[in-house]
């Protein structure tokens, strides 16, 4: 079995990135694990159990740093195939020492990217994991995946992506809620096969993605 943990900004990314993992992987026997933000929360957290605001990019960062949840993850019954996939959005990464190109640039998505892996490799983790690690670098936020979804636009440069999918969605009826259940709805057509070949054209970051997770699924 191929275990895969997810460190991610918040609960509803899980969600999205559970379902497009469980079509790639949907031929193995495999096990999603989401690392952070965690699933069991005591009483106290209770509330923040389900919301978008139960991780973040600083907490992603300081996880990589501290090094204990990767630990405890590739510590528990580890095997060379198991991959733990890291995902950030890119809003906000000049807060945080990533160099962004300029946005005519026609490699931006790529090169942004590939910023935001390097800054995490070297100066977050130190090296650590060089083969088991999967990057989900969504530009600018993850919402631009989920329009691929809604409208047949490119959506790789889209300003404000989140607003633009509460809007989207409210024209059409949906439920636009940062919420692990409501994203894991919104997403659930990831997990099939026309629906995410004829999505991955419209936006970049999220074809790097799946490109990374086909590679690796066809290999177990």
């Amino acid at each position: 079995m191929i275990r895969i943990g997810i460190i991610a900004e918040g609960r509803p990314d899980q969600a999205v990135l559970k379902n497009i993992i469980d079509y790639y992987f949907k031929d193995n026997d495999y096990d999603i694990i989401l690392i952070r933000p965690d699933l069991s929360y005591d009483a106290t957290d209770r509330k923040l159990q389900n919301s978008a605001a139960a991780g973040g990019l600083s907490r992603v960062k300081k996880d990589c740093e501290e090094g204990i949840l990767l630990e405890q993850f590739f510590a528990t019954d580890f095997e060379e195939k198991d991959q733990l996939i890291i995902q950030l959005d890119t809003a906000e990464i000049e807060e945080y020492g990533i160099v962004r190109p300029n946005k005519s640039d026609p490699d931006y998505t790529t090169v942004l990217r590939n910023n935001v892996i390097q800054k995490i490799k070297t100066d977050w983790l130190k090296e650590e994991y060089p083969n088991q690690l999967i990057f989900a670098i969504s530009i600018e936020e993850l919402e631009a995946w989920l329009l691929t979804l809604y409208e047949k636009k490119d959506s790789t440069s889209s300003i404000n992506p989140k607003s633009k999918l509460k809007k989207l969605l409210g024209k059409k009826g949906l439920n636009s809620k940062e919420e692990y259940n409501n994203y894991a709805s919104l997403s659930k057509d990831f997990r099939k096969k026309k629906t995410l070949e004829k999505a991955l054209p419209f936006n970049e970051s999220l074809a790097l993605f799946c490109a990374d997770l086909e590679e690796i699924s066809s290999k177990q």
